[in-house]
This record gives C-alpha cells, structure tokens and sequence, in this order.
C-alpha cells in the first residue's frame, strides 16, 4: 500500500473535519475547541503559520495531521487522525515522520502534542519517536490530560545538581531534571513521612545527595545516608521518612506515580520538567 503525504488542499477540507470527528467522538466527545478549529482550519491554523497534511492512498484521504504554530521555535503536532478502516497500517508512523521532518527543516527547538493517558497506542507511538511526558499547561480541550514534547538539539548539556534544588521551595514534588532510554533523573526535597505505598510494576532507585533517609518496610527500616542509595524492587510496600529536610535524586520510568497504588493530595500526575 502506497501512502502518499501532500498539502492541505481546499478540496480537502471536509476530511479534516470528519477524519477527526470519527476519532474523537469513538472515545470521547466533540468539545468547542475542536468545532471551531476544525471548521475554520484557514483561519485558525494556516493563516497562524500553520501546516496541515493529507496522507492519501490512491484517490482516497485516509489520515491528517497539523502543525499549529506556538511561536517561532515551537509548534504544536495536532488533529493527527486515520480512517479506521485503515488503521493498524503504519499511516500515524507516516504522518508522524513528516511532521518530525518538517520541523527539522524548520530548525524548530521542539514540537509539543497533547493527549490522553487511555490512548495507550497512541501515547506509546510518540514516545517511540523521542517525545517525553512533561508538565501540562492550559489547553482548550477537557479531555487533555498530558503534554509531551519532542526537543530538537544535538548539543550535550551538563546539570549541576545543587541549583536543581536551589529551584525547588516545596517537598514531595518530585522535578525532571533529565530523561533517557524512556527513564527520568528526578529530585525532590522531602520532610516528614510519605504515603505508604508500592509500585506494581517499576523498581526504583533512590539516591541521597543531602541529609537522613529512612525507608520504612512492612517490617524494618533502613537509614541511607548522604552518598548512598537503594534500589526498591517493584511490588515492595515502603514508606519514605525524613525527620529532617532530605534530598534525593530518583531514577525511574516516566510512566511512574509518585505515590503508587495510592492516590491522595500527595499524588502528581505529570513532575514538572526544571
């Protein structure tokens, strides 16, 4: 199957419309922002310095994607969406690559989307293509539950941890401070006793770089000190303690919760990216 990428064209412009009303209404449910994008896509895309894109196969429209312009450096990957007939095709892979080519030769700093955590296909698929979950800001739509970005540069940065912390006035809010092979280094400033808690399915590593801290067992404790971590595997009920202020570092999977299989005041969604 041959799937051709082309220019938004006016002839085209009721498939940009229906292609994503197929989609957004199987799983949730028009809201005003989409009705007004979708039909004034000129006006509220193209005339902005936006793009959108067709993927035909042979005389028929099967998919559409836009790039809406955020500002000079940044735009937004939007209204990305397949016939189903022709799903499970490769074609969001297709227009995904066009999307990632056009930005490259627009020597854009990143591209940002906005989903859904119950579209595990969909959410998988950008993070194959280098998009990482970061903290979500405004956006028109309800159903937007998280943002990710795909951050174009080549140039190797290094961090210094101790002004990491000196952004931080707040405690068990764990920061992003860096992201690889789909795992984030993260800090936190902790005092008092955490939720017990336990992961399901990720192990976690803790590393001390400031001050006393006990993990608290079902049965014992154990106290690390600065220099020292512990990896707790998945599964193993703990409960983080610090009498007095601690930092951490913590490594783990982007797709982790702060506070596992509890959800309470404590619990963040999306760590904010500093």
């Amino acid at each position: 199957m041959r799937i051709e990428i082309i220019e938004f064209v006016d002839e085209y412009v009721e498939y940009f419309k229906k292609l994503n009303y197929e989609w957004i209404e199987k799983f949730f449910k028009i809201e005003p922002a989409d009705e007004f994008v979708l039909s004034n896509p000129r006006s509220a895309i193209l005339d902005k310095g936006g793009m959108i894109y067709f993927a035909k196969c042979g005389s028929k429209i099967v998919g559409t994607c836009a790039l809406q312009k955020v500002d000079d450096k940044t735009y937004e990957l939007t209204k990305m969406a397949v016939n189903e007939e022709y799903q499970n095709q490769g074609i969001g892979k297709v227009l995904m690559e066009k999307a990632i080519q056009i930005a490259k030769e627009m020597n854009l700093d990143k591209l940002v989307l906005y989903s859904n955590t119950h579209l595990i296909t969909a959410v998988n698929m950008y993070s194959k293509y280098g998009f990482r979950i970061v903290q979500k800001d405004e956006h028109p739509t309800i159903r937007a539950n998280i943002k990710m970005e795909l951050v174009f540069t080549n140039e190797l940065k290094k961090v210094n941890i101790k002004d990491k912390f000196n952004l931080i006035n707040d405690y068990w809010k764990p920061r992003i401070v860096g992201e690889l092979n789909q795992q984030q280094v993260r800090i936190v400033k902790i005092k008092g006793k955490f939720v017990s808690h336990i992961h399901e399915n990720e192990d976690e590593f803790f590393l001390v770089i400031k001050g006393l801290l006990k993990i608290e067992y079902e049965n014992f404790i154990v106290e690390l000190r600065q220099g020292e971590f512990i990896i707790i595997p998945k599964g193993v009920k703990h409960c983080p303690i610090a009498d007095d202020e601690v930092h951490l570092l913590l490594f783990e999977p982007a797709t982790i919760l702060n506070t596992g299989d509890v959800k309470n005041e404590l619990t963040l969604e999306t760590p904010e990216k500093i």
